[in-house]
């Protein structure tokens, strides 16, 4: 459980560096998120994904620092509250994606949510099999 919680610590922490990132481009941008409707949704996504996932690292890293039993930790991680939160910020995070690409082209927009849509089914497949054994 130790090895995991590590992993998502770093996986949580690049995301809060995306985040940080979509608004240190944004100050360097010249154009008004208010001319985008896009743009203005995306930034909106990012700004409220930015404390999430820098809460997410946060309590990775204490976890690790305060040596909390695994028991514990694998307790709290799998509560339906934890996992309700971690999806809706994971799609939310997509989303947010999906629209900042649509700002500069609704086109490659259009393309990245096909391709999602079609990778998705194929990781669902995989899984199925996964579990399945086959």
């Amino acid at each position: 459980m130790k090895h995991k919680v590590e992993q998502l610590k770093w996986l949580y922490g690049a995301f809060t560096g995306a985040c940080v990132t979509y608004f240190l481009a944004l100050l360097s941008s010249n154009q008004p998120v208010s001319g985008s409707l896009f743009l203005f949704l995306a930034t909106c996504l990012f700004a409220g994904l930015l404390p999430v996932f820098a809460g997410f690292t946060f309590v990775h890293a204490y976890l690790i620092e305060d040596q909390t039993p695994a028991k514990k930790v694998e307790a709290a991680l799998g509560s339906e509250r934890v996992k309700t939160l971690t999806r809706y910020a994971l799609w939310a995070f997509f989303a947010a994606f999906v629209l900042l690409v649509s700002h500069f082209s609704l086109v490659a927009g259009v393309i990245m949510l096909g391709g999602s849509w079609c990778i998705r089914e194929e990781l669902k497949a995989f899984i199925g099999s996964v579990r399945d054994g086959t």
